[in-house]
């Protein structure tokens, strides 16, 4: 992947809501279009590696869920 630019980022609810957000999407947009694909779907070696993926993703969603949670917790 190519260098991407740095902006300047302040810690804030609304970007970890993103960042909670985009992360639920990706999860449902690979499974609704990959992992339910056909030609994923009915072989057993793809099945397998999506459904690794679903799960890094999904625990990766929960990671997210709880720094959220940390940076709520922080601010009171």
């Amino acid at each position: 992947m190519g260098k991407r630019k740095k902006h300047k980022y302040k810690e804030s609810k609304l970007y970890w809501h993103e960042a909670l957000d985009r992360s639920h999407i990706a999860r449902d947009h690979f499974y609704e279009y990959v992992l339910q694909h056909p030609a994923v779907s009915n072989n057993k070696e793809l099945s397998l590696h999506a459904e690794k993926i679903m799960e890094t993703m999904g625990n990766f969603y929960q990671l997210v869920g709880a720094k959220y949670h940390e940076f709520e917790s922080n601010k009171k």
